[in-house]
């Protein structure tokens, strides 16, 4: 592979939506998931990781970022 474009997300759940695994169902799709693909593959000459807006309009707390 010459590149490698990640674009996959999730914007918003009615709740936490944990994972079998215990992870938000958000931190999962949006970061957890591009990490492990990226570690599990041959690094290619370009890899590209598509974000949205949502860090400037999204109030999290901050005490879990699970």
């Amino acid at each position: 592979m010459d590149t490698v474009i990640h674009n996959a997300g999730i914007y918003s759940t009615p709740d936490r939506s944990a994972t079998p695994e215990g992870h938000a169902a958000i931190l999962a799709v949006n970061t957890l998931a591009s990490y492990m693909l990226t570690a599990l593959i041959e690094r290619p000459a370009r890899l590209i990781y598509l974000s949205s807006s949502m860090h400037s309009g999204c109030a999290r707390p901050l005490d879990d970022i699970d």
